[in-house]
């Protein structure tokens, strides 16, 4: 995350303003410990390093900064989440949009400063989003690292951790959770509503991401899929690639990668929902040896039958995305970016990437 020092700084008196010095030591020591982005105009920065009330602990540190000014500028100015910190007001943070929080450095000072937290219905997904984020920030030729504290939602309960991590502990938050959607334009579920809820309350600075998709393994790139794969799947792995990429890449993002999507469940939708009409008009399109109205339309209606085989996308258990966080550790994400450069989901890959950045990016820490 990025922090900016508002200029109204320089009009204070730190001198009679104790609880403004104890908020800019936090501030600064964030910086040091590569946890978040410091920034500030030249003159606010140069006033800082001079003032005789700030220990000198953190006058290095500000220093450090003025002296790779042009090199952390151009950081800082590709960063869209800021926090921008003021002198007395306002007393708790305020949303200015939807990227920028303002808040008195004296609040700061009292609540302290710590990693941004990343809230996931679990920490693998939270490893995925992670490693989307480090990809988007190499694609970028972005310097730093990324600094994040990984929190698991535990499924339905996530509504009520993100509640208490950002309300009850006041900590920085950003929680994802799965679209859970079965079509373009489907409706987010209950549990990202609630989610959404939270983020939207006052005094707090988080936000919440859903997925655009089924879940996130629907928008992993395809090359890290290929290598976790079971051995077991990869004819119906490559079958679905032939089947969905060459015609409208929907299928894919909207399918169930975990259990499969067959034609019964398709079936099972009311007739000319928009979730109905999406999956038929697909079906006859990639699909055409299991149009509508022929035996396997009576055969999967038949609710005593076994389970469908008719798969318009196979299932490949709930261990793919742990496979495919477990492979991301054995390689550098240098190489796995490079290797994914021009997958047909990148552009997907990065754009949560982009909005996991945005809110864990940090600089290398340093030494003084």
């Amino acid at each position: 995350m990025l922090i900016f020092i508002h200029p109204s700084i320089t009009n204070e008196d730190l001198r009679l303003n104790f609880d403004a010095i104890i908020g800019l030591n936090q501030i600064f020591e964030s910086f040091f410990r590569g946890q978040h982005y410091v920034a500030g105009d030249r003159k606010t920065l140069i006033y800082l390093a001079k003032c005789p009330h700030i220990p000198t602990s953190t006058k290095t540190i500000v220093n450090k900064i003025i002296s790779n000014y042009s090199t952390y500028t151009s950081i800082t100015s590709s960063i869209t989440n800021k926090i921008v910190a003021k002198i007395n007001e306002p007393k708790f943070p305020i949303r200015s949009n939807d990227n920028e929080w303002e808040v008195s450095i004296e609040y700061l000072g009292k609540t302290g400063i710590s990693k941004t937290n990343l809230i996931a219905e679990n920490l693998t997904d939270a490893d995925a989003y992670i490693n989307a984020a480090r990809h988007y920030l190499i694609n970028n030729k972005l310097g730093g690292t990324i600094c994040a504290e990984k929190i698991a939602g535990g499924g339905s309960t996530t509504p009520n951790v993100f509640r208490n991590q950002t309300i009850n502990e006041k900590k920085w938050c950003l929680c994802i959770t799965d679209g859970d959607k079965n079509y373009p334009g489907h409706k987010s579920s209950n549990m990202a509503n609630s989610c959404e809820k939270v983020s939207n309350e006052n005094h707090s600075i988080s936000a919440h991401k859903s997925i655009e998709a089924k879940e996130v393994e629907n928008i992993i790139p395809l090359k890290l899929i290929d290598d976790s794969i079971p051995s077991t799947h990869t004819y119906q792995w490559e079958e679905h690639k032939n089947r969905f990429f060459p015609l409208n890449v929907n299928g894919h993002l909207f399918c169930d990668l975990k259990k499969g999507t067959s034609y019964r469940d398709i079936n099972h939708m009311h007739a000319d929902t928009p979730e109905r009409l999406f999956w038929d008009e697909l079906i006859s399109k990639a699909i055409p040896s299991l149009k509508i109205n022929t035996a396997c339309n009576e055969y999967c209606q038949n609710e005593k039958t076994e389970a469908c085989c008719c798969n318009i996308s196979h299932g490949y258990g709930d261990n793919l995305l742990s496979e495919i966080v477990r492979n991301l550790k054995e390689s550098t994400p240098h190489a796995v970016e490079k290797k994914i450069r021009n997958d047909p989901l990148f552009t997907q890959w990065l754009q949560i990437g982009e909005i996991v950045f945005n809110w864990v990016c940090a600089p290398n820490p340093i030494r003084l």
